[in-house]
């Protein structure tokens, strides 16, 4: 009974050995399959852009087999499997793009995201009305008193250097701001390196591209009141500006999602409209803003409404002035799904929310949802929902 105990634990540490030896070796092939995979990223990241236009979805469609045939996905670590997806999303659309650039398309990657027509008007109809409900009758008789053709009896500011000056003085002051309203819904979060610009005679009432926000600075007269913050905290902190480009080789680098950092803009401001008090409205109206030009922009680019009946519906239902509302107009017509995409980021992450409360606590459900999405960096929305609801669940 005796030898047989012994042989029983001789057979044990064999196994612990073994089952060591067999974890030791499997970790080396993972970290050898990571360290290579980082390395064919890389090769990508520096070679992508030198590729002329024509060969670009070739070049990436190669590249993707190259790595699915070199490596086992499986092993791949979660920064690696977020390149791949990215890498995925590119060739997709280099590939795709080059054959049809027709309105759903060009929306399919603009926003990463996978709906009908009909299902896009009928989610951004419900989230207005929502908004609506949030803003009351203050909201009606704001707009009433911003659509009349003469000035507003409180002056926001006088159309001359010295108003546009105090203008961009007192945006620039907002968006410091934005960075003490930052904690309400984030935990941690970067400084915000947006540069403002005031531009005159320009065709549109505000442009973002790279952390550079230019604004309209002619008739600010007509702006509405209390839009500065609003401004500031959706293109600086908390909103598109806490999404930061890691200083680091990703494939992100050649992503362009509005839906991404501008959805997340616009969700910001849902957030904060609830813990920020004082300038709820403000955020609400943004909010709404938003979604109008994502309503206006899917009507007019599937032919439902015609130019007239675009900027009828701008006027009718914004806060803008009638000298505003055309560039609003341009601005969509020129760049269209644009404003269909930052609106359908916001919903997904209304959704991501909704499908958040419904598993964890509240507190998750807020700063650490949010930290989640800001820290990610920008992805494709259904992998950054695959990676949300492994959180979550």
């Amino acid at each position: 009974m005796r030898y047989l105990s012994v042989f029983r634990f001789f057979i044990i540490v064999v196994f612990s050995i073994t089952a060591n030896a067999g974890s030791k070796k499997n970790s080396l092939i993972k970290e050898l399959e990571n360290t290579h995979t980082s390395s064919l990223i890389k090769n990508i990241y520096y070679e992508y852009p030198t590729q002329k236009p024509r060969r670009k979805a070739n070049y990436l469609k190669n590249k993707l087999k190259e790595i699915k045939e070199k490596v086992k996905l499986s092993y791949l670590n979660c920064e690696n499997k977020k390149e791949i997806a990215i890498l995925e999303f590119l060739e997709n659309k280099e590939s795709n793009l080059k054959k049809d650039i027709s309105f759903p398309n060009l929306v399919k990657y603009l926003s990463s995201l996978n709906y009908n027509p009909d299902e896009y008007s009928l989610m951004l109809t419900m989230e207005k009305a929502e908004i609506e409900e949030k803003l009351g009758d203050k909201g009606d008789q704001l707009l009433d008193s911003l659509a009349q053709t003469r000035r507003p009896e409180t002056l926001f500011f006088e159309s001359n250097d010295d108003g546009r000056q105090k203008y961009l003085d007192l945006l620039a002051n907002d968006l410091k701001k934005t960075e003490s309203l930052a904690p309400s819904i984030l935990k941690n979060y970067p400084q915000s390196a947006l540069k403002i610009i005031g531009e005159r005679g320009s065709n549109f009432s505000f442009y973002y591209r790279d952390r550079i926000l230019r604004i309209n600075i002619d008739d600010l007269e007509t702006l509405p009141i209390e839009e500065t913050i609003a401004l500031a905290a959706f293109f600086g902190l908390p909103g598109a500006g806490a999404i930061k480009g890691k200083d680091k080789i990703s494939l992100s680098k050649f992503l362009y999602l509005p839906s991404y950092n501008l959805g997340w803009g616009a969700y910001s401001l849902s957030e904060l409209a609830e813990s920020d008090s004082e300038h709820s409205d403000a955020y609400l109206h943004f909010g709404k803003l938003i979604i109008v030009l994502g309503l206006t922009d899917l009507n007019i680019h599937t032919s439902k409404w015609t130019s007239y009946e675009g900027r009828k519906f701008l006027e009718e239902t914004l806060n803008y002035s009638a000298s505003r509302t055309p560039l609003l107009l341009k601005q969509i017509k020129e760049k269209p799904g644009f404003y269909l995409s930052v609106s359908l980021g916001k919903l997904f992450f209304n959704d991501m929310k909704s499908k958040c409360l419904k598993k964890r606590s509240s507190d998750f459900c807020g700063k650490e949802l949010n930290q989640l999405i800001v820290d990610l960096g920008a992805v494709p929305l259904p992998y950054l929902r695959k990676f949300l609801m492994g959180k979550i669940f």
